[in-house]
């Protein structure tokens, strides 16, 4: 009798950890011919009581999984809504500054010093490839404008 409360305890443990659904019926299915019958768990207090307790177990992980699945759902929301909004500033920030930048370019150009503002950037082409990628170097409007 003892063997059958112990091989039982084995079968619920397995079944815990696959995540299967702890009933009587499903003990029998999983039991090999063990218990032929879902009363053959049930009428017994011992096995009876090591299934409920199994059963319990079950419950309250499922339970704990359930409630922080939520959180993390809220949570995710909540963080993906405020790198959202970041994301948002972050690029009104850079459209400002390439504006301003562009606007600064164009007043240095007007006054013929581009070369001279170009010169800070010698040795530095990919600094002006990557603005003129931005869009951050006006389009050539004369002949001291950037080309």
């Amino acid at each position: 009798m003892t063997d059958r409360v112990d091989e039982l305890g084995r079968i619920l443990e397995r079944m815990l950890t696959e995540n299967q659904p702890i009933t009587a019926r499903a003990v029998v299915r999983a039991s090999d011919g063990l218990f032929r019958h879902a009363s053959d768990v049930t009428r017994h207090p011992g096995r009876r009581k090591l299934l409920e307790e199994f059963a319990a177990r079950q419950s309250l992980i499922l339970n704990a999984i359930e409630s922080s699945s939520r959180k993390s759902k809220s949570a995710l929301e909540h963080a993906l809504a405020t790198k959202q909004r970041q994301i948002e500033e972050l690029t009104a920030q850079r459209d400002l500054l390439v504006a301003s930048h562009r606007a600064a370019i164009l007043s240095v150009t007007e006054l013929g010093g581009y070369p001279v503002w170009k010169r800070f950037f010698d040795g530095y082409g990919e600094v002006i490839t990557r603005l003129t990628e931005m869009g951050a170097l006006p389009s050539k409007v004369d002949n001291n404008t950037p080309s």
